[in-house]
């Protein structure tokens, strides 16, 4: 099967493509062929790490090919391992939350889609509405109510957005 190359944009065999094993597609070929990404990383000028660093996460000495490449640094590397640096982003992005953050996060998309935009009644969606309200979702539910019933203004993002460049036409 013949790929088209997003740098060079030849047609080339998939063999000549990098295979890519990241969880969401196993065995995925890249956009750019291997002869590209090798002229690409030439052409970033990083300076050759010969010598091993130290993680500043694990405090453990590793070969330099531990850590991504980060030109703004003077070694032309991170200063955390890549093994560290995934650990930090999978916590970071997995937050559980508790049972009462859960039913008040469904109670407010409820609320949302229930009540609808004020100004063109959209309500198709609870993404793309806005509450005009700052609020906990640790808060408890009488709470979020009494403030819902106080502050009650669901609008959609493109009203919102119109709403902010009429402000600003104004000033």
């Amino acid at each position: 099967m013949d790929l088209k190359c997003s740098r060079c944009s030849l047609m080339k065999r998939d063999d000549e493509f990098p295979v890519n094993n990241s969880k969401p597609k196993r065995g995925y070929r890249g956009y750019t062929c291997l002869v590209c990404q090798r002229q690409y990383k030439k052409s970033l000028n990083i300076p050759p790490c010969t010598h091993n660093k130290i993680c500043t996460s694990c405090i453990k000495d590793k070969v330099a090919d531990d850590f991504a490449i980060n030109k703004t640094l003077p070694t032309g590397r991170n200063n955390i391992c890549k093994k560290c640096t995934l650990n930090y982003n999978k916590k970071r992005v997995h937050v559980p939350r508790s049972p009462l953050e859960t039913a008040n996060l469904t109670f407010i998309r409820r609320y949302k889609t229930f009540c609808g935009c004020v100004s063109c009644d959209y309500s198709a969606h609870y993404a793309a509405l806005e509450l005009d309200l700052d609020f906990d979702l640790k808060w408890p539910r009488h709470r979020l109510k009494a403030e819902l019933r106080a502050k009650n203004r669901v609008i959609c993002s493109n009203c919102l957005r119109i709403e902010g460049n009429k402000n600003d036409l104004q000033n």
